[in-house]
């Protein structure tokens, strides 16, 4: 990660729950996935204890960017060069506020009951 211009990064390897919020509080998450699997929750997360995202441009990064609730950078999948500025330019400015208001519509339970209302509207057609 010198070699990147980042230093003091800290790879916490597994941790549980409980641990996570206290460890993302003020962080950068880096989502640095190629793949392409839908809406990433792990982000929604990261956000919601405190963290600001730099990910590359996969499922959902848009939405939420838009969404304007999460402080959130994306660069082009594979930009390694652009997801260090990207790191870099998060790590120099504060963390951001935390509006769980504005991030509940991605909560499981909220999820769900809209998913729930889809299937009851194509079962009444």
């Amino acid at each position: 990660m010198t070699t990147r211009g980042i230093a003091d990064v800290v790879f916490h390897g597994h941790a549980t729950a409980a641990q996570m919020a206290p460890a993302l509080s003020g962080a950068v998450f880096v989502n640095p996935t190629l793949a392409a699997e839908g809406f990433q929750l792990t982000l929604v997360e990261a956000a919601a204890a405190g963290a600001s995202v730099a990910s590359y441009a996969v499922g959902g990064v848009d939405e939420l960017g838009h969404a304007g609730c999460v402080d959130l950078t994306s660069v082009p999948q594979g930009d390694e060069a652009g997801l260090t500025q990207s790191v870099l330019a998060l790590l120099a400015s504060p963390p951001p506020e935390v509006v769980h208001d504005d991030l509940a519509r991605w909560d499981w339970d909220h999820v769900a009951d809209a998913y729930l209302e889809h299937v009851r509207a194509l079962r009444t057609r």
